[in-house]
């Protein structure tokens, strides 16, 4: 299969879809099947065209089109897509996210036409439109199938946009299980972990609040901070503001091969995220035998079984967050039968093959059904 694999973002970016589509291309290439990226350009200036695992890369300028307003721009990209598309032929198009660069598959949907199926790995938000015109909803109404990352996705999904019923279903989102071994929870001292990008929508200043609840009841427990993003100087601050400097490392961003060692290094992850697709955070944790405290969100909702394998907070609730901590730090035992449990359940549903070979069927699927419907328009 030729496969066109389309991406906001890819690597070198640093973000939960950024790894699994690396790691997916990578696994696709093994497989035998060629694929393709094409994504976007962010800050940094990256080469237009790369080369990473096999694949060829193509990066496109789309955000500074977009945010400039520039049709002279626009139109440009708008060709160069068309003629890659041409180019490359594929048998089939996944776009891996709906972001804004989406834009431009639809714009040029017509240069070549391949089935097309659509990830969502984030929840839609109440004010986010979906209606035909938007773009969201042109990009899920106009997908061959549409896969999401939870069951809670698909659901969200099946109610905003009902015309995807039929050809929509669950993909989790999973990455390939860490090779290292996971180590016992620490107690002497607790540690708790933030990890992932520093802004607004996972909300750890809602964690660093409910820890300064507890720091007079539990003046040994440490906390890393890993990642970065624009939340950064401010969550700092509030550190500081509570007097919690001396217990909060900020580790800065952590590459991806090493977070399975940082994850070995604390007792719990916290996620007060308020929104969520299904977390890759959540599941490396539970991987490693790492119970969850997150907010009651979709895909955190999906992955921890409350009491179980971590606990379920209401989104913003600082005094529920500080109530779970003392809870993990006041029972070891049952925090570390919790870490167990929490990875027995990723053993279970987060399977790497099985994740993998749901998109290659579907990629075939899709390909047989827009194959035979092709030769039949022909034949009449």
């Amino acid at each position: 299969m030729r496969i066109l694999m389309w991406t906001d973002l890819y690597w070198p970016h640093i973000g939960g879809i950024e790894v699994l589509g690396r790691q997916l291309v990578a696994e696709l290439r093994q497989r035998g099947h060629e694929v393709i990226v094409v994504t976007g350009q962010a800050v940094e200036q990256l080469p237009d065209v790369d080369e990473l695992d096999g694949a060829t890369i193509h990066r496109f300028n789309f955000r500074a089109a977009m945010g400039q307003g520039d049709v002279e721009s626009f139109v440009r990209l708008r060709r160069g897509v068309a003629a890659l598309k041409q180019q490359f032929a594929p048998d089939v198009i996944h776009l891996n996210g709906v972001g804004p660069s989406v834009l431009f598959h639809l714009a040029t949907k017509d240069a070549y036409r391949a089935p097309v199926l659509t990830t969502m790995q984030q929840n839609i938000q109440p004010t986010e439109p979906t209606g035909p015109q938007s773009v969201m909803g042109r990009t899920l109404r106009e997908a061959d199938w549409v896969s999401c990352v939870s069951d809670e996705l698909l659901e969200q999904v099946h109610e905003r946009v009902p015309e995807v019923i039929g050809r929509s279903s669950t993909i989790y989102n999973v990455l390939q299980l860490p090779e290292v071994t996971p180590q016992p929870l620490p107690f002497d001292p607790p540690v708790f972990l933030c990890l992932g990008r520093i802004c607004a929508d996972k909300r750890f200043n809602v964690a660093v609040d409910a820890l300064a609840q507890i720091a007079g009841e539990y003046p040994d427990f440490r906390v890393l901070v890993a990642g970065d993003g624009d939340q950064r100087a401010a969550l700092e601050a509030q550190v500081a503001r509570l007097g919690l400097s001396e217990r909060v490392e900020f580790c800065g961003w952590v590459p991806p091969d090493d977070v399975p060692q940082l994850i070995n290094r604390c007792t719990a992850l916290l996620m007060p995220s308020r929104r969520e697709g299904l977390p890759l955070v959540g599941v490396q944790a539970m991987m490693m035998g790492r119970p969850i405290i997150g907010s009651r969100t979709t895909g955190l909702t999906e992955i921890i079984v409350d009491g179980q394998t971590g606990s379920i907070v209401a989104v913003d609730d600082t005094d529920g967050f500080a109530a779970a901590l003392r809870a993990t730090l006041a029972n070891p035992e049952a925090t570390q039968r919790q870490g167990k449990a929490a990875r027995q359940r990723a053993l279970e549903l987060f399977d790497w093959n099985r994740a993998v070979n749901a998109y290659c069927d579907r990629y075939r699927h899709l390909i047989e059904e827009f194959t035979h419907g092709r030769v039949a328009m022909c034949a009449s």
